[in-house]
């Protein structure tokens, strides 16, 4: 470990196209040379290198040059920003100037979660001979599957957070930078909108008219971008999505995903293709959620040993990072390939296990089906007509509470206690029996409902559930389907009364339900404003129509949960 750093601050880089973008350099204070980390951000270099996701100056006197940069457009780099759009150039020609630098090895990996990990696929496509590895970390990689869109359901709370909370104060101070006498007023009014966010500053039906947008005169635009090309094939493709070239990165990827993370799945499949395609890849998954890496999480308490500060007791975040750069850029053999490739954690019982693969290979898929008066068993259904309804009315919805969300601090991210919502009558619940011995998930989970509807397009959530014995019931994951989506991106709407079959893909889950509890899963219409409002129309107008939703479960129409349930105890 060296004694001491010099750090520069607002180093020029130069693009391809000549645009500059600045970057603050931490290097050890000698002549020696030392390989690169590099991190590439649009929420501000100075933030992040006082942010606690990761300890640059540990890493730095641990024999690194790290490096923070601002993205295109953002900070004090120049250009415009457009999200996603250039960070494949310039993540190529950041990284080739950073091999560059003096004192450089030439080796470079790069750093960072969310956004930051994006930026280190988009690079890493592009194939930059100096970057020999990269640490993606709640990682965004399907723009249709919970960045913009997740089951054609548009990503209300997510985008006005990444608008408005995220980006939202330096696109003021970059607007009113000629003309101070307005700044303070519109920082006062920014603040102001910010907080009505929990409290109806997004409850317009026009979503590029809501409050905190018309207001703040921030993030209109980009919303009626979105609205304008809605699940347009361009999404599927880079720079947008990246989930299909992810193969091509050869690479090695140390993957980190979070249960409670927004980005969990994403992060996941990234594993996987690099997994299939032979290529040096590990995946760790805790019980995190997007800017909580401790382990406490929501309503839940997992544990020291859960959290990104002492990961199994074993050791923290930094050194993470530190052991997995040493191994790719310092060329240190310290047993990276020997290790199994997965570590995930476990809640409910709070214990991490390891596999050679994901999913684990001893998991068995098993369907659960939906039983009239709420029962849920493996039973298959065996009598015919049996089903169970409600009225889903747009202008009450189902308020989000809890759940792999980020959006406003007001609406906690995690598990919550579900009680008081499940005595809505706009959902219906079904519940197993008292389990009688602990039941393992780890894997995918999907819904496969069979419904009608009066309305000509409506959305189905399943969410499942963690019943207590004391009855606190705790929200483990949930997934949405917009009903005229069901077949892909181009829309199909419904003939009222007609029963259709609907596949909800819930991602995936690590969970022990405990002996004594019980397992649940909720359906209803609606989690506002995690997801927009579906008014129940054909999308032409705003007139909010009140739906009338039918489950079926009988023997024509078997709607289950499919559980991936593990053998492996702790």
């Amino acid at each position: 470990m060296v004694n001491a750093l010099h750090i520069d601050y607002d180093v020029l880089a130069r693009m391809r196209d000549g645009t500059a973008l600045v970057a603050n350099i931490f290097r050890p204070d000698d002549s020696v040379k030392y390989p690169v980390a590099l991190a590439r951000t649009p929420y501000g270099k100075d933030y992040m290198t006082g942010f606690p996701y990761l300890d640059i100056i540990r890493l730095a006197k641990c024999g690194y040059i790290v490096i923070v940069q601002d993205v295109r457009g953002r900070g004090g780099s120049e250009g415009t920003f457009e999200p996603f759009i250039n960070e494949g150039k310039d993540g190529y020609d950041s990284v080739e100037w950073a091999a560059g630098l003096e004192g450089s090895s030439g080796n470079v990996g790069m750093w960072g979660f969310s956004y930051l990990s994006y930026t280190q696929w988009a690079a890493a496509l592009m194939n930059p001979p100096s970057l020999k590895c990269i640490t993606p970390t709640f990682t965004p990689t399907d723009f249709t599957n919970g960045v913009y869109w997740r089951g054609g359901a548009f990503e209300l709370g997510l985008i006005v957070h990444l608008l408005i909370n995220s980006l939202g104060m330096e696109d003021i101070f970059k607007k009113f930078a000629a003309d101070p006498a307005k700044l303070g007023p519109a920082i006062s009014t920014f603040v102001e909108e910010v907080d009505r966010i929990p409290f109806g500053g997004v409850n317009s039906l026009d979503l590029t008219k809501i409050d905190t947008f018309e207001n703040t005169g921030i993030g209109a635009e980009y919303v009626k971008f979105l609205l304008d090309n809605y699940l347009d094939e361009r999404f599927s493709k880079f720079p947008y999505a990246l989930k299909k070239r992810l193969a091509e990165v050869k690479i090695p990827s140390l993957n980190i995903a979070g249960w409670n993370d927004i980005f969990l799945q994403d992060t996941i499949d990234s594993f996987t293709a690099q997994h299939a395609a032979g290529h040096q890849t590990k995946l760790l998954i805790g019980p995190w959620a997007h800017l909580n890496f401790s382990g406490t999480v929501g309503e839940n308490e997992y544990g020291m040993a859960a959290s990104m500060s002492f990961i199994n007791k074993e050791y923290d975040h930094v050194a993470l990072i530190q052991k997995w750069f040493d191994h790719w850029l310092g060329n240190q053999d310290n047993r990276f390939k020997k290790e199994p490739p997965v570590m995930y954690f476990v809640s409910g019982e709070n214990i991490w296990h390891t596999d050679t693969q994901w999913p684990p290979k001893d998991i068995t898929l098993t369907s659960y089906y939906l039983q009239p008066y709420g029962g849920l068993s493996i039973d298959r259904p065996s009598k015919q007509g049996q089903s169970a309804g409600y009225k889903y009315n747009p202008a009450n919805p189902l308020h989000t509470h809890g759940g792999a969300i980020l959006m406003h601090p007001y609406f906690i991210t995690g598990p919550r206690d579900q009680q008081f919502i499940n005595t809505r009558d706009d959902l219906l619940v079904f519940t197993t029996a008292v389990l009688t011995d602990n039941l393992h998930l780890v894997g995918p989970v999907q819904v496969r409902l069979w419904i009608s509807t009066s309305a000509v397009d409506t959305d189905f959530i399943a969410t499942l559930l963690d019943v207590h014995p004391d009855g606190k019931t705790f929200n483990l994951t949930d997934g949405i389907i917009r009903a005229k989506f069901r077949n892909g991106n181009q829309p199909e709407l419904l003939s009222p009364s007609e029963i259709y079959e609907l596949t909800i893909d819930l991602w995936s889950v690590g969970h022990a339900f405990l002996k004594g509890h019980k397992l649940a899963l909720r359906v209803t219409s609606s989690n506002f404003p995690r997801w927009d409002r579906n008014l129940n129309n054909d999308g032409t107008s705003s007139e909010l129509v009140t739906a009338e939703q039918t489950i079926y479960m009988d023997t024509q129409h078997p709607s289950h949960i499919l559980l991936p349930v593990s053998l492996k105890k702790a």
